[in-house]
C-alpha cells in the first residue's frame, strides 16, 4: 500500500493499476475526526483495473475505478457481448471509524471468504511456494 498525507500530496492525485501495483481498495481518512471511507471492488477473479483519486481546488475528493474489459486490445466488433460490457463484481463504499487498518480489515474479511486465490489457504501452509521463498530473510 501507499500512505499519502498532506493536502498538496493528495491534490497531485494517484493512479495505479491492479493487480500490478495496489490492492483492490482505496482508503481515505481524516486525522482530525478519526473517520474515513473504504472504496473497493470485491472482484474474486482479480480482473485488471485502475484505481485513482484526486482532490480538487475546493477540497472535494474523487475516488474512481476504471475497469479494463476482458480482451482489451481486441477489435470491439469481434467481442460477442452485443456492444455491452459490465463488471461482474460489486463496487463497495463504506464508512470507517478509525484509520487505514479498518479498511484493510474490511478487505481482508471479504478476500479470505470470497476470492478464488485465497481458497487454498496461506502460502506458508499450502505447499504452493518454493523453499527459497519461505526462507527469504528480507523483503
Amino acid at each position: 500500500g501507499v500512505l499519502v498525507s498532506g493536502l498538496d500530496a493528495i491534490r497531485s492525485g494517484y493512479y495505479a493499476p491492479y493487480p500490478q501495483a495496489t490492492y483492490q481498495f482505496l482508503s481515505a481518512m481524516s486525522t482530525s475526526t478519526s473517520s474515513g471511507v473504504y472504496f473497493a471492488t470485491h472482484d474474486p477473479l482479480a480482473e485488471s483495473k485502475h484505481f485513482s483519486y484526486a482532490l480538487d481546488d475546493d477540497d472535494y475528493l474523487s475516488l474512481a475505478v476504471d475497469a479494463i474489459p476482458p480482451n482489451a486490445g481486441v477489435a470491439f466488433s469481434s467481442i460477442s457481448s452485443g456492444g455491452k460490457l459490465a463488471v461482474n463484481y460489486p463496487i463497495v463504499l463504506a464508512a470507517t471509524s478509525s484509520d487505514w487498518y479498518d479498511s484493510a480489515e474490511l478487505y481482508r474479511a471479504w478476500v479470505l471468504s470470497e476470492a478464488s486465490w485465497t481458497q487454498q489457504g496461506p502460502l506458508a501452509t499450502s505447499g504452493k511456494s518454493p523453499d527459497w521463498l519461505r526462507q527469504t530473510t528480507t523483503w
